[in-house]
């Protein structure tokens, strides 16, 4: 009895240090918005170039979620959750002290590499100790943890770059990086094993090459070789999803996931979501700065009512996924999300503070609603074997979508702004404005006909393959 009990509170005490670490990665994310405008006039970057800040880190992440979760299956999750931990904490340090945009880009992508170890493991290590029936509850603490961390970003990471600038930002967040590293070696044991399945390296080097060609085309539209490197991009995506239907063990079993209904709905309701709400904060953070002329300070301050609105509400999302249809509930929050896109097209130069709280709330409220319960979806959808494969996916899809409403922003940017920045052509930018914000509209559409869709499907309500 006394094992069993030391055992059970062994696990929840992993638990509430793998939370800790969801706070403390986000946090460190979302106060790069609020960097990037000062950043980028220290350092004379354009607004391109200060895109591809955020698009290199969740490509690079994109890029290897899959190899990575189908590793973490055959070897140990742990083990390679703690070497992210450690390699993620590093690059935040080592990018306070670069001195050109071109070094901080390049370790962006290092730190979307070991960000892909944690996205790949952590909720998998989560599910694996966790009860079906608690299993929405606990996603809705880590969710919220998730949205605690972005709430904290915008709001910390201005007060301090309007004090002690930019490089601060990541300097000081690497003190929390390193205390969450050092719980979760001493906390989480590891239990490596050698790798005995053959890893599908065509369809690795194939996702690897699309994301970094598509990142590179849509940065690089001014030139012949941006736009050999955007259509080469979407054809090494094609040749990805083509070869995973002629490999024994492929990253993404397409067979499969037509077959589970719940799991691959969720996962495109997941993807399309992100591609059209998660850009909306960037391109806020930067209007904000450089068109409403706000303090990064005052930004922060603006930003952070959306994510408080998800931390404060994603657990209670989490438990109402427990009794009721999980479905309605991700319907609702792409509801809210298209409702804060359409606000968002109201906005101008001199639209007032009404409006972006208006579209800010909406986007929270949108969020908050649907991210537990269509993780919950997903988890519960397969057996335990394939939890780090699952967490994978939802990662991966969720990367996808944040690389894609980058690679949106990124491409209309380069078109309406080119090499510019933001100060030297602000009518340009609210085209940028404009145009995005009516791509990602048409894009929540879609997400909300896959959510809604699958409300009545008549398919085993979660465990399609729990029992197999």
């Amino acid at each position: 009895m006394s094992s069993s009990s030391d055992k059970n509170l062994s696990d929840q005490f992993i638990i509430w240090v793998i939370i800790l670490t969801q706070f403390a990665t986000p946090f460190m994310f979302s106060g790069v918005a609020i960097t990037l405008p000062e950043m980028g006039r220290e350092l004379h970057a354009s607004a391109v170039a200060l895109g591809l800040v955020e698009s290199v880190y969740l490509g690079m992440s994109a890029a290897l979620l899959l190899p990575i979760g189908r590793i973490a299956d055959a070897t140990d999750r742990a083990t390679l959750f703690k070497i992210g931990l450690v390699g993620y904490s590093l690059c935040t340090l080592f990018i306070s002290f670069l001195p050109s945009i071109e070094l901080i880009i390049a370790f962006r992508a290092a730190q979307g590499a070991f960000g892909a170890l944690l996205m790949a493991t952590g909720m998998a290590i989560i599910s694996q100790k966790i009860p079906p029936e608690r299993l929405g509850k606990v996603i809705g603490l880590s969710v919220g943890a998730v949205y605690a961390g972005l709430s904290a970003g915008p709001l910390i990471a201005g007060w301090i770059t309007a004090h002690y600038g930019w490089r601060a930002v990541y300097s000081l967040t690497f003190i929390p990086l390193m205390i969450s590293t050092l719980l979760a070696v001493w906390a989480l044991p590891s239990h490596w094993q050698p790798m005995k399945t053959r890893l599908d390296w065509v369809g690795s080097v194939c996702i690897f090459l699309a994301m970094g060609l598509l990142i590179y085309g849509s940065a690089s539209l001014d030139s012949v070789w941006g736009i050999v490197g955007l259509v080469s991009g979407f054809g090494f995506m094609l040749l990805f999803f083509f070869s995973q239907t002629k490999v024994t063990l492929p990253l993404l079993d397409l067979k499969e996931m037509r077959a589970n209904y719940n799991f691959s709905h969720a996962l495109l309701t997941q993807l399309f979501m992100y591609v059209g709400a998660f850009g909306a904060t960037f391109v806020l953070g930067l209007y904000l700065q450089s068109i409403q002329h706000f303090s990064p300070s005052e930004a922060g301050q603006t930003l952070v009512v959306g994510p408080i609105l998800m931390a404060i509400l994603a657990p209670l999302s989490g438990r109402l996924s427990d009794k009721f249809n999980k479905r309605i509930l991700t319907t609702f929050g792409v509801s809210m999300a298209i409702i804060s896109m359409s606000l968002a097209l109201q906005l101008d130069q001199n639209s007032g503070l009404p409006l972006i709280l208006a579209v800010i709330i909406f986007q929270g409220l949108g969020f908050a609603f649907f991210s537990s319960p269509n993780i919950a979806i997903i988890m519960s959808s397969v057996d335990a074997s394939k939890y780090s494969l699952a967490t994978a996916l939802s990662a991966k899809m969720r990367a996808l979508g944040m690389v894609f409403s980058m690679i949106i922003i990124t491409l209309v940017t380069s078109v309406y702004l080119g090499k510019q920045t933001i100060e030297q052509a602000p009518d340009d930018y609210m085209q940028v404005l404009a145009i995005t914000f009516s791509v990602f509209t048409g894009l929540l559409i879609i997400a909300w006909l896959f959510s809604a869709s699958a409300i009545k499907a008549r398919q085993q309500p979660d465990q399609v393959t729990a029992n197999q």
